[in-house]
């Protein structure tokens, strides 16, 4: 009947369980998926950037709008125009050809046309909360060259299934530290930091491990330093 073939069809357009092909657009182009994969101070973001920066036009994706304040300022100051878009504020700067946002902020902006969009965290894919903006990011981006920066925790096997099912080409660059990371057991304070005993616990020289004694660590530091502590 009629009204059969009207809900097989209401059935086949509303399919969950393949969330890619909501996005037809995307879905018609042939795109390809760059994932910069490796730790922390690698040199996997700073590459992806300098692919926006050569772009005509891009857009950069980040978990926070402080990152994203970033990458607007600096595109800015570079003769790039960049406009902004974060939850507490739009920046529009006029003729600009990039944007950057943080991602759960800027996805009004998936369908513009852009040549390159950098997503930046993208191991956040996995997280409870978040991760579908991500997902809708990478699934929904009508972008041919789509560079992805992250660490190697599953992303790339993540990464390489979505680019399968969207028919997207796939490559991976890998990155390793520039400096090793040295882990010690305690941090001594220079002595223009260190606490007097009626100021906090234990020993002048050992670590803030007290709320208190991090605030007091933190306050020198900002005062002296002009560091932002967290």
């Amino acid at each position: 009947s009629r009204l059969l073939v009207f809900y097989r069809s209401l059935d086949s357009q509303s399919k969950l369980t393949d969330p890619h092909e909501w996005f037809s657009t995307a879905r018609k182009m042939k795109r390809k998926i760059i994932f910069h994969g490796g730790p922390t101070n690698s040199g996997k973001t700073y590459s992806a950037l300098q692919c926006l920066r050569q772009a005509k036009r891009g857009m950069y994706y980040g978990p926070l709008r402080l990152l994203a304040a970033e990458i607007f300022n600096k595109l800015n100051l570079a003769g790039i125009a960049c406009n902004l878009y974060t939850g507490q504020e739009k920046k529009h700067v006029r003729n600009a050809t990039h944007h950057g946002a943080a991602t759960r902020d800027g996805t009004e902006d998936l369908q513009k046309p852009l040549d390159v969009v950098v997503i930046d965290e993208v191991q956040m894919l996995g997280d409870p909360d978040r991760g579908a903006s991500w997902t809708r990011a990478v699934l929904g981006l009508d972008c041919p060259e789509i560079h992805v920066c992250g660490g190697m925790e599953a992303a790339a096997l993540v990464l390489a299934s979505i680019a399968e099912s969207c028919g997207d080409d796939f490559e991976m660059r890998t990155y390793e530290r520039f400096l090793p990371l040295l882990h010690h057991q305690q941090y001594e304070f220079p002595q223009s930091l260190q606490l007097q005993p009626s100021q906090g616990q234990g020993s002048p020289t050992s670590s803030a491990v007290t709320a208190h004694r991090f605030c007091c660590v933190s306050q020198r530091l900002v005062s002296r330093y002009y560091l932002e502590c967290y």
